[in-house]
């Protein structure tokens, strides 16, 4: 069951709009339409804060990156390097109401 996101409507996140062929994210599965919920943790609200995140804070190993495809929460480990996919800021419809309290 898909609830709002009732504390704010408008809430944004990272939205994929392409994937690019022979990147990680295309070996890892993330797809156009997949919402970035949170990586290492953190949510973003802007694609420019999750790059600027990124790139301020680089690792030499994988991190979590939670995403949401229609009613499902995925996980995915990011390896260190560029994922290869071009995002767009995009209001969340909805998360699963068990994860809907677990959100950053």
């Amino acid at each position: 069951m898909l609830i709002p996101l009732e504390d704010n409507p408008l809430e944004t996140r990272p939205k994929v709009s392409e994937v690019f062929p022979n990147s990680q994210g295309e070996r890892l599965g993330i797809l156009e339409g997949d919402f970035f919920l949170d990586y290492d943790g953190i949510a973003f609200e802007s694609p420019p804060a999750f790059i600027a995140y990124r790139q301020n804070n680089p690792s030499n190993q994988a991190r979590t990156l939670r995403v949401l495809r229609g009613m499902e929460i995925l996980t995915f480990e990011i390896e260190p390097g560029s994922i290869g996919a071009q995002i767009n800021a995009a209001v969340l419809p909805a998360l699963p109401e068990e994860e809907a309290e677990n959100t950053p």
